[in-house]
């Protein structure tokens, strides 16, 4: 997949697109309604989403990139690590 249609294609840009709309998401229900848009708190939102997004694509590919493998490990430890990339507050 191509960033923005742009370049070569790479591994790493659907978990970005993944990590901005799950912040986006949680913006757009819990803190826009609380207290109305905000400029810099909307740009924090969308790149603490995507740095969360290349966090789980380097656990993905890195720490687990054959997660059969090691099934044990990959099942005790996939989504503890994949958690905090995600439920960080912005």
């Amino acid at each position: 997949m191509r960033l923005f249609g742009l370049g070569e294609p790479h591994t790493w840009v659907p978990f970005l697109y993944f990590g901005i709309v799950i912040h986006l998401a949680s913006y757009l229900t819990s803190l826009l309604p609380s207290h109305g848009f905000r400029v810099m708190e909307f740009i924090g939102v969308i790149v603490s989403g995507a740095f969360g997004g290349v966090l789980l694509w380097l656990a993905a590919t890195q720490l687990f990139p054959q997660p059969l493998w090691n099934a044990e490990l990959f099942t005790c430890c996939g989504v503890p690590l994949s958690w905090p990339s995600f439920f960080s507050r912005s």
